[in-house]
């Protein structure tokens, strides 16, 4: 039985790091802030969200410890994801910054493990 690729169901949208404890727990104005990014940056939200989307739930993502809200559109939940954090929320962008920047310029992996550390 072939099995179907599963399709990404995150929308990565910017925070400030120091504002996204207060927009995650009002879901007023996390809201607001939503529909003002799909008003200025509709490519990073799926089709169908100019027909309306629900707020679905709030989890906690377990290797970093934020929270993460949920919504659904046309009956598909995605995850907003922080642009501050890595996908798959492996850890900090910041965190992450130097040794990408050293792997642009083709430094090997166990150099940058030695130099710039091990996200575990």
């Amino acid at each position: 039985m072939k099995t179907k690729p599963r399709k990404n169901h995150t929308i990565c949208l910017p925070f400030e790091k120091n504002r996204y404890d207060g927009l995650i727990k009002a879901p007023k104005t996390f809201r607001e802030y939503v529909d003002g990014q799909w008003v200025t940056h509709p490519e990073l939200f799926p089709e169908g969200m100019g027909l309306g989307y629900t707020m679905k739930d709030i989890r906690r993502s377990k290797k970093l410890g934020i929270a993460i809200r949920r919504i659904t559109v046309s009956g598909t939940d995605y995850s907003i994801r922080l642009s501050f954090a890595m996908p798959y929320m492996g850890g900090f962008a910041a965190d992450a910054e130097k040794g990408l920047y050293l792997r642009k310029y083709g430094v090997p992996f166990h150099a940058l493990a030695h130099t710039c550390g091990r996200i575990t």
